[in-house]
């Protein structure tokens, strides 16, 4: 059953793809507005960013059980204690580098918060697949993710997953950047074959396309239950 609501929503999402609107530091409100990431100030052209369109998918799971859309500021919580380092802190008020990191963290942790107030911060995080050592606030390598995903569908069948992107970035210092966010729907058809659909910034992408333009890069993986998908109102 839980690979249904998985391959339900994607084949839901995929359909209302035409709908959606790109803009830079998109995001819908809990009212429903869309407005930017940064400051809430109400975007004169509607749209999403790639961290809009993972909250948006979000909502389509939060809001029937909890009857409004999730925050931004709730989402948008930093957590210097649980990843980086003292020597990095001085940068992350100029440069944010973890934003993707703890914005794919509350997101799903908002969901689990649903049954259990108290759910730790890492606790939806993939820390454990065969094979694959976990990096601590990393992830894994992103040419990877297809078996990863297929050992997920096998061991805990059901689940939809959000992924942030990371690598070295910058310079004068160079530091581990998570720049892009995207939602992985995989799911095993009944001849055990993986299907894996990919939906990143209002566009759908294959898998093999994926893995591939990251190749290098790494992917932080945290796990949210699939359900019934309520999607919210397009931009």
């Amino acid at each position: 059953r839980g690979a249904k609501y998985v391959a339900g929503g994607a084949d839901r999402i995929s359909a209302v793809l035409p709908d959606l609107k790109d803009a830079d530091d998109g995001a819908m409100d809990e009212t429903g507005r869309y407005v930017r990431i940064s400051d809430g100030g109400e975007l004169q052209e509607p749209g999403m960013n790639c961290s809009g369109f993972s909250k948006w998918i979000t909502d389509s799971l939060y809001y029937p059980r909890a009857g409004r859309y999730l925050a931004i500021r709730e989402l948008s919580v930093k957590h210097p204690d649980r990843r980086g380092n003292r020597w990095g802190e001085q940068f992350d008020p100029i440069r944010d580098p973890y934003f993707g990191l703890d914005w794919t963290r509350n997101c799903a942790v908002s969901i689990l918060r649903l049954d259990d107030s108290e759910a730790d911060i890492e606790e939806a995080d993939v820390r454990s697949v065969p094979f694959f050592p976990y990096i601590e606030d990393v992830g894994y390598p992103a040419e990877e993710i297809p078996l990863i995903l297929y050992l997920l569908s096998v061991m805990e069948p059901g689940n939809i997953y959000l992924g942030a992107v990371n690598g070295d970035s910058g310079k004068g210092p160079s530091l581990r950047q998570y720049y892009h966010i995207a939602v992985f729907f995989p799911w095993l058809e009944s001849d055990g074959n993986l299907v894996v659909r990919v939906f990143e910034r209002n566009v759908e992408t294959p898998m093999k396309a994926f893995a591939s333009r990251y190749e290098g890069e790494y992917i932080h993986l945290v796990r949210i239950r699939a359900g019934d998908f309520s999607f919210p109102p397009f931009p």
